[in-house]
């Protein structure tokens, strides 16, 4: 057997291991080394060979649905992509992983995926928004949060319902009818329509959100003094 032959049988093992898992998961069956190996039909030689341990495998297979690819594509080529191919690039991703994410989602793991997913879409959507937003950086953070909390939000609701409406249907519906603020100013930043222009920048100071201070994230406002020949007081 050549190299390439040899290396393409041993990504094939590796595959089937992390296929594997994913499927004793979706039975509601927790995985052994044992089990992985009956189901893979592999032995625990082959296992060792590609895997230190159980946890690798598990890693593997969150790092293997995870978008972090994509999200890097996307925020290298902020300045050249058009808005829409970027969030059709995200939900491509999904939809090509369906049966994957729907198990991971139904498992014990769905609390770590989402804040995985979420912890690389975060940066992606902050540098797509501060190309056409000039945010204080608390700002851009909690819109980043949002935008990417909402998104894996969708994804949950699309597995749970089983995939009834299509999920860039339902990323359109969210951006056009929730976000559109946001993305239309991004949008208008590509080449395609003329951009980039510069940067909008927010009409609303970080101080005019009340709820900000009773989060005890600022210092209150100092009120101004008032003008003691304005005392009308006898």
């Amino acid at each position: 057997m050549s190299h390439e032959e040899t290396s393409r049988a041993s990504a094939h093992t590796t595959d089937g291991l992390i296929e594997s898992y994913l499927r004793l998961l979706s039975h509601g069956v927790t995985p052994t080394v044992v089990r992985l190996c009956k189901t893979a039909s592999c032995s625990r030689a082959s296992f060792y060979r590609r895997f230190d341990s159980l946890e690798a495998v598990k890693e593997a297979a969150l790092a293997k649905n995870t978008c972090l690819a994509e999200c890097r594509h996307i925020a290298r080529n902020a300045g050249h992509i058009p808005l829409e191919t970027a969030t059709d690039l995200i939900v491509q991703f999904f939809e090509e992983r369906t049966d994957a994410v729907a198990i991971l989602l139904r498992s014990a793991l769905r609390d770590e995926y989402l804040e995985r997913q979420v912890g690389v879409l975060k940066p992606m959507f902050a540098i797509l928004i501060s190309r056409a937003l000039d945010m204080t950086p608390i700002q851009l953070d909690f819109i980043a949060e949002l935008l990417a909390r909402n998104r894996m939000e969708m994804v949950r609701l699309w597995v749970e319902r089983g995939q009834a409406i299509g999920l860039g249907q339902i990323n359109k519906l969210w951006e056009n009818v929730v976000e559109e603020a946001l993305w239309n100013p991004v949008a208008f930043q590509s080449p395609l329509l003329g951009g980039p222009y510069p940067r909008t920048k927010t009409e609303r100071h970080l101080y005019d959100y009340p709820w900000l201070d009773y989060l005890g994230l600022l210092e209150a406002k100092s009120p101004e003094k008032a003008d003691p020949s304005e005392n009308t007081d006898a």
